[in-house]
């Protein structure tokens, strides 16, 4: 867990993927890292969806 957002809750907005996570993750398999979406095909994702069921 990420102390530094007790002080700094803004953290989480300002700056999301340096001193705004919130937690970390471990994977029992690394593999399956293939599997995740970066930021932006992410943001593609939810926008398409929301349109097509819009």
């Amino acid at each position: 867990m990420n102390t530094e957002l007790e002080n700094s809750p803004e953290y989480v907005n300002e700056s999301p993927y340096d001193q705004g996570w919130m937690l970390e993750v471990q994977m029992d398999n690394v593999d399956d890292i293939q599997h995740l979406m970066r930021a932006k095909e992410y943001k593609d994702y939810v926008h398409e969806k929301n349109w097509r069921e819009s």
